[in-house]
């Protein structure tokens, strides 16, 4: 059964299983659309069984993912920046009540004056 293939768990899922460093094997490529279930056209063989990719057909999952990654990044970013609003607003918090404690020390250890 041949399964969707542009969304982004199959595109991310695909790319990431067949590059090894910065090419992809063709071998690989096969095994790991054949793994998944997509019929990938991007894989052929001669007549005297040496492989070859044809990277145009690696152009929209390529795409596909790369937006995919974007608007994770995107929502981690944001999720970052509000963890970061709320880090700043406790400390300020713990600053205020230090800033408090240490005045209350003093006046205990002054005796009130």
């Amino acid at each position: 059964m041949k399964k969707e293939f542009y969304s982004y768990s199959y595109c991310f899922h695909f790319l990431s299983k067949c590059v090894d460093t910065v090419y992809f094997i063709a071998q690989d490529v096969e095994e790991t659309a054949k793994s998944i279930g997509y019929d990938f056209s991007g894989v052929d063989m001669d007549e005297t069984g040496i492989y070859g990719l044809r990277y145009t057909e690696f152009v929209i999952p390529l795409v596909k993912a790369v937006q995919e990654l974007n608007d994770y990044n995107n929502r981690l970013q944001t999720q970052n920046d509000r963890l970061q609003t709320q880090v700043d607003e406790l400390s300020a918090i713990v600053r205020q009540l230090s800033g408090k404690a240490s005045n209350a020390n003093n006046f205990n250890e002054t005796g009130g004056e």
